[in-house]
């Protein structure tokens, strides 16, 4: 009897956990290229792709606290400026293992566009793009009509901070 009891709890802990690897690994059938995996390349082709006076990109991370403190901002300021050309694109930099979370939090915060990940990709690509990264996230890069980076900024930042800025540089276009 007890052996009968050990084999079914057994079949139930792996099934439950065979479950919960895939799961983690990979994303549901209704967002499918919600989060995809970048490169410097695949982000420089984006942000030109937007055709956009103003891209906000900003590189977090699903374990950084500051980084879900300040996403709310990003997202205010996205559908503020959206009518004055603002795109916004987030890259979250966790690896592989840690989709389903970057996924969920996008979720909880009602992004409805493409993102990005690092996935497999090595950190090095951010700084492909902004040369001066020290690794902290959050990280905050505008990048104007031309496809310069106008402005650059490292850790977390107000709703009034980002507005500002946003505004500043969309005054210039």
């Amino acid at each position: 009897m007890n052996w009968k009891l050990f084999v079914i709890l057994s079949i139930l802990v792996a099934g439950g956990g065979a479950g919960y690897y895939y799961n983690s690994r990979h994303a549901d059938a209704g967002t499918a290229g919600f989060v995809q995996e970048v490169t410097a390349k695949v982000l420089l082709d984006r942000i030109k792709a937007e055709n956009s006076p103003l891209v906000l990109v900003n590189f977090w991370a699903s374990w950084c606290e500051p980084c879900k403190i300040e996403f709310p901002h990003i997202m205010e300021v996205r559908a503020k400026y959206l009518n004055k050309g603002l795109k916004v694109i987030f890259v979250s930099i966790d690896d592989v293992q840690d989709r389903l979370a970057a996924e969920n939090f996008l979720r909880a915060q009602k992004v409805d566009f493409s993102t990005y990940y690092k996935g497999n990709t090595p950190l090095k690509f951010i700084t492909e793009i902004y040369p001066n990264w020290t690794g902290a996230v959050p990280t905050t890069l505008l990048i104007g009509a031309d496809q310069k980076i106008v402005d650059a900024w490292e850790g977390d930042t107000s709703l009034e901070e980002f507005e500002a800025r946003v505004q500043r540089h969309l005054k210039g276009s």
